[in-house]
């Protein structure tokens, strides 16, 4: 090959890789701007699907009023709450009368034996004919009047701090015949004195009142009704200062001031040693309770499976035949829920008698 074709030859193939250079410069340049301009695409397109979801709200907003406006004027207006009387027909607290509302779930389940069974046949086996109970937090009347049925040769103290409360079940006491029953409008509390009781406006669940003091229960239904309820002044006492008789069985459903009320019994428990059924509501509630109950030397006893409100059976770790009574109603171990740590599972099941008759 002569010179001039050597030349030519290097500069064909120089040529060449300047042309793929070239290419793949252009290829690189094209490739840049198609990302931008996608991005550019996007950034576009989320601010439309902004102002789309911007205008979606603004309508949603105008139009969610009108359409439940619209449902509420279709829709059948929900019957007005009465009180009035109501006969239980069966179960332990039969034959007696109430004065309950209706329509009501809670009714319901009260004349159709579903409310608490399992602690009213607990209530059944622990409770003798010549007993004395206390109900504190009596609302609408169930547990004293079951207590009333369990006990005619004895006596049921019920109290409450609201007018409405034992109005009724005053009423009822006396409509069933039930003069053994004594019904007091007086609060009870971790001090005496006067505190503010809140409670529900006309309308409402009423069975829900509470000691502004102790804040209530935390519950779904309370924090739906409780920015709307009233409040008045009330008296109240502790458990160490009621003057009435000895109680063999005392129930707690305060909202909230179960574990105060439980303090202001010390002497109470120390001597007398009753069975305390609370209706606790949330672990924290029920700890702070176990926190006074357990120095007394009393444990707590499970009476239905965990759930938001938990009723607890307190009796002193001696009282043995409390926990028979639950295993027969349960047909199942007692399930200890809180002892005194220095109490061994053999010192709690040993020889101990009932606490009744040490008390």
């Amino acid at each position: 090959m002569g010179t001039a074709g050597f030349v030519f030859g290097i500069a064909g193939a120089e040529s060449s890789r300047v042309f793929a250079v070239l290419r793949w410069t252009f290829c690189l340049v094209a490739s840049l701007l198609a990302e931008r301009i996608g991005l550019e695409t996007r950034r576009a397109a989320g601010r439309k699907i902004k102002k789309l979801m911007s205008v979606r709200r603004a309508i949603r907003s105008v139009l969610c009023p009108m359409v439940r406006g619209v449902r509420e004027m279709l829709a059948e207006p929900e019957p007005e709450v009465q009180f009035g009387p109501v006969q239980l027909t069966d179960g332990p607290a039969a034959g007696v009368t109430l004065i309950l509302p209706r329509p009501s779930e809670l009714t319901e389940l009260i004349v159709n034996c579903a409310y608490e069974p399992t602690t009213s046949l607990v209530m059944a086996q622990l409770l003798a004919p010549d007993d004395h109970c206390w109900d504190i937090g009596s609302h609408y009347g169930y547990f004293t009047s079951l207590m009333a049925k369990l006990v005619p040769q004895g006596s049921v103290n019920a109290f409450d701090p609201l007018p409405a409360h034992v109005d009724r079940l005053r009423q009822g006491m006396a409509t069933s015949g039930l003069d053994h029953v004594h019904v007091h409008q007086q609060g009870v509390a971790g001090q005496s004195g006067e505190m503010v009781l809140r409670f529900a406006q006309d309308g409402q669940d009423d069975s829900m009142a509470y000691l502004e003091d102790y804040g209530g229960v935390k519950t779904p239904l309370a924090d739906q009704n409780y920015p709307d309820f009233g409040a008045q002044r009330v008296p109240v006492v502790t458990l160490d200062e009621i003057d009435a008789a000895v109680p063999a069985l005392i129930k707690i459903d305060a909202e909230g001031a179960e574990a105060a009320i439980l303090s202001g019994g010390v002497n109470l428990f120390r001597t007398a040693r009753p069975r305390v059924l609370v209706e606790t509501h949330g672990v924290g509630e029920a700890l702070q309770c176990a926190n006074q109950m357990q120095t007394l030397d009393y444990i707590a006893l499970a009476l239905s499976p965990t759930k938001e409100t938990l009723p607890v059976l307190w009796v002193h770790s001696q009282d043995q035949q409390a926990r028979e009574c639950l295993e027969t109603v349960t047909e199942s171990p007692a399930r200890i829920l809180f002892q005194p740590e220095r109490l061994t599972a053999g010192e709690t099941s040993g020889d101990a008698t009932a606490g009744r008759e040490q008390g």
